[in-house]
């Protein structure tokens, strides 16, 4: 005798509705006698509670897994092709600490403009050089320190900084970040003072108090600890000092996170009926996150900004009906945005969010401007020269990804071009940005922006400079430079060297962003140029023009520049942590070069370069920029 099975979980509508038993089968067997449409409910799904921690802990072990994979892959993976050292991975290999890859940059190279990050140029490294040392590790996960937004923070414990504190933090944002539109000046400060004696208008808006939390935090993140700017009798800004026996711990928060939090709390972008105040607020959002070292987060509030940019129109020339200062705050608005984007794209070798050049919206222009209203805005040179470096940025990667393509003709050509840009865009920058010698640019900002084109030249010729350090790796052969390529390589260095002074400058003014981003992938940039080209020297004294005098001073420079990255790091500049690490290995590639025997075949410089390919001892291909021995 068969045993009853039980009831059906579900029953069709044409039993469930005359509340007999169905079948469950497809039809049932009533619906089939009686030719009707048997039609069942569609199954839900039922909700089971778990536990914050299990899916944290679930999280972890998928991402730890994630990493393995990929650690896995990259030790597996094959060197540069030595027949074309120009075509190889593009992928970038930036590692997130608690982040999955993500997959535009795990399997789709037509996702990246060009792979320019210090992650890659690390990564391209081990490949090359993987048969000569032992020494590769893994590049050290990016620390950008817990989100806590999300976890720890509540409505309740949003709080303003006291007044005079947050005063100061005021004034050093306007001295740090003027070259973007981040705010109206007298409107900000009005609304600043008005939100410090309690107006309901002022501490209700949860749109300003967003945007203030997040100016606040963009000004401590230019400190050196937890109190960084320290009231004197005098009521001026003087940099804190270090506290004796003071030793940071390695979860140390930097400078303005908390702050930061609080702003993030607070934002509520409306993207159905967007204001030009929702995109203030993400592009301060999206700055603050990089000088965090927050790349990824920095990459989607930016592409945000610039799109409800686009969605209000701030791309085009404003309405006639509005007032001359309204004018020109949509179009200094958009401007940040457009940098913004250019700048972290860029960096993550990514493309921007816009790629449009805004060119039916003029540069940035007070001449309109009465007087009260120009002191609205910060000087819009400089806002200018920011819009050029990063038109002319986006020319330097596009031009170091046309070089990778196999059936390029015209190196120097290509690189003659975009050099020429670079050399026009020094041309139109202010005066005051480069003083000339040794002094200090004016001001900060000035610094930032010299900075900014010097790493323009870097991101240009390093590819073409590691190709050299890494052929006399592989090959203990040392050939004769072309003419060319001793120009590209001088460039560089002196680049590097610019920007290395610059930095060292900066820290014994007490102006080095010692919590930022920039300022500690600039110096990282400088010293990796700095220590190849002395183990190229080494080997082959001719690579560069430069004097003994010249290597001793850059020895020097080394040095000190070395020195302030590691206190950077351990003053607890999460970025910074990464850029040692990676310099580390760096050193370790440069003294296999230096220890090694290179055969030298002819030391002169004199032979006439070719436009056909060399092929070494070993068989392996180089390409044009060696010329061969007579």
């Amino acid at each position: 005798m068969l045993r009853f099975q039980g009831r059906n979980a579900s029953a069709c509508y044409n039993c469930h509705r005359q509340k007999v038993k169905c079948t469950g089968k497809q039809p049932c067997q009533r619906c089939s006698k009686g030719q009707k449409a048997c039609v069942y409910p569609e199954t839900q799904d039922s909700i089971i509670p778990m536990p914050e921690t299990y899916l944290r802990n679930l999280d972890r072990s998928l991402n730890e897994l994630t990493d393995a994979i990929r650690t896995h892959r990259f030790h597996q993976a094959d060197p540069i092709s030595a027949s074309n050292p120009w075509t190889h991975d593009r992928r970038p290999v930036t590692q997130c600490q608690s982040q999955p890859e993500y997959p535009a940059r795990r399997g789709a190279p037509d996702s990246l403009v060009e792979d320019s990050t210090v992650e890659a140029f690390i990564r391209r490294l081990r490949e090359a050089v993987g048969q000569e040392t032992n020494h590769a590790t893994p590049i050290p996960p990016r620390d950008h320190g817990e989100e806590r937004s999300a976890t720890l923070l509540s409505r309740e414990s949003l709080s303003l900084p006291p007044y005079e504190y947050a005063t100061q933090l005021v004034a050093r944002a306007e001295q740090e970040f003027g070259d973007c539109h981040t705010f109206l000046r007298k409107s900000f400060l009005r609304r600043f003072h008005a939100t410090y004696r309690g107006q309901q208008s002022e501490t209700y808006d949860r749109k300003w108090l967003c945007r203030l939390f997040f100016v606040l935090a963009l000004a401590e993140c230019t400190t050196t600890t937890k109190q960084p700017i320290q009231l004197t009798s005098d009521k001026t800004v003087a940099p804190a000092t270090q506290m004796e026996g003071f030793a940071p711990s390695e979860n140390m928060l930097s400078s303005g996170v908390e702050l930061f939090e609080h702003g993030l709390t607070l934002l509520n972008t409306s993207y159905e009926e967007p204001t030009v105040d929702d995109v203030e607020a993400l592009n301060l959002a999206s700055h603050c996150c990089y000088i965090l070292n927050r790349r990824m987060s920095a990459y989607a509030y930016a592409g945000q900004s610039v799109r409800l940019a686009h969605c209000l129109g701030l791309d085009h020339p404003a309405p006639t009906s509005l007032s001359k200062l309204e004018q020109e705050h949509r179009k200094r608005v958009w401007w940040t945005a457009f940098c913004v984007d250019r700048m972290i794209s860029t960096e993550l070798a990514l493309h921007p969010a816009y790629t449009g050049l805004g060119q039916e919206l003029g540069y940035p222009d007070s001449s309109g401007l009465t007087a009260e209203e120009e002191e609205e805005f910060f000087d819009p040179v400089l806002l200018t020269a920011l819009i050029k470096l990063c038109e002319i940025k986006t020319d330097v990667v596009n031009t170091v990804s046309r070089l990778k393509h196999k059936d390029i003709t015209e190196p120097y050509q290509v690189l003659r071009q975009c050099l020429q840009g670079l050399d026009r865009c020094g041309r139109e920058l202010p005066e005051r940005v480069f003083s000339g010698g040794s002094s200090l640019p004016e001001n900060r900002i000035c610094s930032s922006l010299a900075l900014r084109y010097h790493q323009c030249y870097i991101m240009l010729l390093r590819p073409i400079l590691l190709h050299q350090f890494t052929f006399m790796l592989r090959n203990k052969i040392v050939v004769a430079l072309s003419d060319e390529l001793y120009t590209i390589n001088s460039i560089c260095l002196q680049a590097a060297r610019s920007n290395a002074r610059i930095l060292l400058e900066l820290a014994q003014a007490g102006e080095l962003v010692r919590y930022g981003y920039w300022d500690s992938a600039h110096l990282f940039s400088s010293l990796a140029i700095l220590t190849i080209a002395q183990s190229m020297r080494n080997n082959q004294p001719d690579a560069f023009s430069c004097t003994r005098e010249d290597m001793s001073r850059d020895a020097d420079t080394y040095s000190k520049g070395r020195n302030v990255l590691v206190h950077m790091a351990s003053t607890g500049n999460m970025a910074s942590r990464q850029h040692l690490s990676m310099l580390e290995e760096v050193e370790r590639h440069g003294t296999v070069l230096s220890a090694s025997q290179l055969t030298l075949p002819f030391s002169q410089r004199t032979y006439p370069k070719i436009a056909n390919k060399v092929r070494t001892a070993s068989g392996s291909v180089f390409w044009h920029w060696f010329v061969p021995p007579p």
